[in-house]
């Protein structure tokens, strides 16, 4: 894998995230010199940390093998879980966030019903925990991760 290929998600990420911060600074009020540097800066940075953590995840998905610092990989099932909840987690919030048309209108005619609140609550708690829950596993499986190289005596 080239440097090229690790670090263009966070090329695109923060690309995509500028993109947003524009949109959003048009929708915000106040001192534009702020607001135009800040606001596009923060959202290119979430953008791009986030991209990288999902190439992270993808990584461990489906090749099943993770980096630990100091030369070790964590591989196997705990390495799949780990990336299936990386990824489990942000697909779960790009279809909440998609879901948000649909309480919009329910809300603009005051009848979204107790059952829709708390399924979109309970789906954005399952995307919350995700994260730590992966992040839990990781360090758990520290401990038993295996060297990369075996050097030959």
């Amino acid at each position: 894998m080239t440097k090229w290929q690790y670090w263009s998600p966070l090329l695109i990420g923060g690309v995509i995230g500028e993109i947003r911060g524009l949109q959003l600074f048009k929708d915000i009020g106040g001192n534009p010199l702020i607001w135009m540097g800040v606001l596009p800066l923060l959202t290119a940075l979430i953008g791009a940390v986030q991209f990288q953590l999902i190439m992270f995840a993808a990584q461990a998905f489906f090749a099943a093998v993770l980096p630990v610092p100091f030369g070790k990989t964590i591989r196997g099932t705990k390495c799949r879980v780990i990336g299936f909840l990386m990824l489990f987690g942000p697909l779960i919030t790009l279809l909440f966030m998609l879901s948000g048309a649909f309480v919009y209108m329910g809300s603009q005619r005051h009848t979204l019903a107790t059952f829709w609140q708390i399924w979109f609550l309970g789906w954005a708690a399952v995307s919350a925990l995700c994260y730590p829950a992966a992040l839990l596993i990781y360090l758990y499986s520290l401990p038993t991760a295996e060297p990369d190289f075996q050097t030959e005596d």
